[in-house]
């Protein structure tokens, strides 16, 4: 989940991001279906997240807000639940509320 800013890239451009118009996200999301994550990363002095996929494609977070960076990580594997994000520059841990 991001709240604030984020963009998908290929191998050497930008496909979409935030800023454009929302007809533009769809066909890119469609795209993303099929795709298998191979690496979560954190970077950044305040930590953004970025989501490498299958076929070189990364979906990145960048706030510009003030605040914490707005991403979260969902782990639902098992019956507890867990959410991880950015809290005052650390990443926290926390249980999440079933889906």
């Amino acid at each position: 989940m991001i709240e604030a800013d984020w963009r998908i890239e290929d191998a050497c451009t930008i496909v979409c991001g935030s800023g454009n118009d929302e007809e533009i996200w769809v066909p890119t999301f469609a795209s993303l279906i099929g795709k298998h994550v191979v690496n979560v990363t954190t970077f950044g002095r305040l930590p953004e997240i970025l989501v490498s996929l299958s076929d070189g494609f990364h979906v990145v977070s960048f706030s510009t807000l003030k605040g914490d960076p707005e991403w979260t990580l969902f782990d639902r594997r098992s019956t507890a639940p867990i959410a991880v994000h950015c809290r005052s520059g650390a990443i926290i841990e926390e249980q999440a509320s079933p889906a």
